[in-house]
């Protein structure tokens, strides 16, 4: 018998050292479907994908618009922002790449005014499963994000319990049901990450 794709999870990075009513910026973008998220106390007060504002499907781009659009709506000041997190975490690219991406994140944020402010990275099935978790409004749950690709990880399994979230086990990949759903939507004709 074959044995199992899992492998032990390790240890992910949770904690942020974020105050109290503090406003986070939380950034996706240079992939596809590029968004923003204001939080503020643990909740989401803002959220929209670019392609809402640029009318690109899937446009991976920096939110620009989705992150202006997020101040206005708000009403809040620039210098309120004090931590911008990342939804990746950069670890299994090479040290150039690493590099490459945080001056780009850098550069793209001064564009529009968010300068020298705190930049963490999160462990990317972790992104998913919190979405997940901190929305469904459970106080316990397993949660599973099934994905094509990302941190070199396609499966992740974690448990949330009282606002915390452990990483439980893994499948890297290339063992992906992700990965699988593309390739059967491209041999059907449709354009991969279309929707």
């Amino acid at each position: 018998m074959k044995s199992s794709t899992f492998t032990k999870s390790y240890n992910v990075n949770t904690k942020f050292d974020i105050k109290k009513n503090e406003i986070v910026l939380g950034v996706a973008c240079y992939l596809h479907d590029s968004s923003a998220c204001f939080l503020k106390n643990g909740k989401i007060i803002y959220a929209s994908q670019e392609e809402r504002h640029t009318r690109v499907k899937n446009d991976n781009g920096f939110p620009f618009l989705s992150i202006i659009k997020g101040i206005e709506f708000l009403k809040i000041d620039k210098s309120q922002i004090k931590t911008i997190i990342f939804h990746e975490s950069l670890k299994t690219l090479s040290k150039l790449k690493q590099k490459n991406i945080k001056n780009r994140l850098k550069k793209d944020l001064s564009l529009i005014g968010l300068k020298k402010k705190k930049i963490k990275f999160l462990y990317y099935n972790l992104s998913h499963a919190a979405a997940g978790y901190f929305s469904s409004g459970l106080n316990a749950a397993i949660i599973f994000s099934l994905d094509a690709w990302g941190a070199n990880v396609s499966t992740g399994v974690f448990f949330g319990k009282d606002k915390k979230i452990k990483s439980i086990k893994k499948i890297d990949n290339p063992n992906s049901i992700g990965l699988l759903y593309s390739a059967i939507t491209y041999f059907l004709g449709f354009e991969v990450n279309s929707g």
